[in-house]
């Protein structure tokens, strides 16, 4: 400051004041900047590094997930193990209300468990057919299926059952399902598939008794599919795991050509293996249906 006096004109100085200028904090990294995107994936378990960058006097920092505040969580950065949104708030001696950061959306991926395991045997007869099936208990998308057969990889057989249409002695053997997704991997246990000679005529009528089920594990329904060359009476139940009827009917006069069962997941009792008993005369066809949860 300067002031010139009267009538003298001597000039006089003020003692000089040094100003500091604090900057408002500025955000130069994101949490989302060093990931693919700002909506990422992560396996159970795994854990998510978060971090901020910024610029400014006497800075601190709270994070947020789904808008609310994390306890504990006031450094630059965060490790994330939960699903949600992430977001971290910066503050500094001229900015009590803060700066927000971008938002990180973190969704959780899950490793397949199984929830039916396969059965320990499936019996098929010369000519007909047989079906080895289970059910996951979780497990995210997408899912990849690989059967083998004794070790032995089994090219095509890549969905969540594994079914042949005309059995012979060469299906023989022990069968395992390999399920795969991007956080892990799980096996079943192995099915020892027995394929029986026809001993009598009965036993030769229902070998060209062809079945197939679809779809298969199910949902809501499936529809098992039977061809029968000449007319005849065909009765069918469900039976849970412990052998207990569950549903069930007899068709009189079944016309040769393709018939179709219906069974909606409300004729069941609960999710889990079942078995398809389909009698001709005194012989049966036992097909598994596999309900998902």
């Amino acid at each position: 400051c300067v002031a010139t006096g009267q009538p003298s004109g001597r000039i006089r100085f003020s003692q000089p004041v040094r100003l500091a200028v604090t900057p408002v904090p500025e955000i130069i990294t994101d949490p989302t900047d060093a990931l693919p995107s700002a909506s990422v994936a992560i396996c159970e378990g795994d854990n998510l590094g978060l971090r901020v960058r910024a610029l400014g006097v006497q800075l601190r920092y709270q994070w947020f997930r789904d808008n609310q505040p994390i306890s504990g969580a006031t450094l630059a950065s965060l490790n994330v193990r939960e699903a949600g949104s992430y977001r971290v708030r910066v503050y500094g001696d001229c900015s009590p209300m803060g700066i927000d950061s971008k938002t990180a959306q973190v969704s959780l991926l899950q490793s397949p468990k199984l929830g039916v395991n396969t059965p320990s045997q499936v019996r098929g007869r010369i000519g007909g057919t047989f079906s080895i099936g289970f059910a996951l208990r979780e497990g995210s998308s997408p899912l990849q299926y690989q059967w083998f057969k004794n070790g032995v990889l089994l090219p095509r057989a890549t969905n969540e059952s594994y079914s042949v249409n005309t059995a012979s002695k060469d299906d023989e053997g022990y069968y395992v399902c390999r399920i795969t997704n991007a956080c892990g991997t799980v096996e079943t246990r192995e099915t020892e598939v027995v394929i029986d000679q026809p001993v009598s005529v009965a036993e030769e009528r229902l070998a060209a008794f062809s079945v197939s089920v679809a779809p298969q594990p199910m949902h809501d329904a499936t529809t098992i599919r039977f061809t029968t060359s000449e007319a005849t009476n065909v009765a069918w139940v469900v039976t849970n795991v412990e052998g207990i009827p569950v549903t069930g009917m007899r068709q009189e006069h079944v016309l040769p050509g393709v018939n179709a069962i219906t069974i909606d997941r409300s004729m069941l009792r609960a999710s889990g293996l079942y078995h398809v008993r389909l009698s001709i005369d005194s012989e049966e066809l036992v097909v598994p249906i596999v309900v998902l949860p």
